[in-house]
C-alpha cells in the first residue's frame, strides 16, 4: 500500500478523497482504516492501522 499524504488519522478520509483514493465505509483486506472515538485523543488525532483482513464474523484483523 502507498499512501500519498500523512496527517493526523481524523484528517485521512477528507486527504484520500482529495487524493483519488477508493473510500467506503466497510472494511476490506489490503486497505487502510480510520477509527476515531468519542473523546480524548482518539476523538482529537484518531488513529489508523492496515487492515489484514475481514473476518467471518464481521470482525477485523490490522497491523499498526
Amino acid at each position: 500500500m502507498n499512501i500519498t499524504f500523512g496527517g493526523n488519522a481524523k484528517n485521512w478520509l477528507a486527504n484520500a478523497k482529495a487524493s483519488d483514493y477508493v473510500t467506503g465505509t466497510e472494511a476490506a483486506p489490503r486497505s487502510a482504516v480510520v477509527m476515531t472515538g468519542p473523546s480524548g485523543a482518539m476523538r482529537r488525532y484518531g488513529h489508523v492501522a492496515y487492515v489484514e483482513s475481514v473476518n467471518g464474523d464481521g470482525t477485523i484483523t490490522i497491523s499498526e
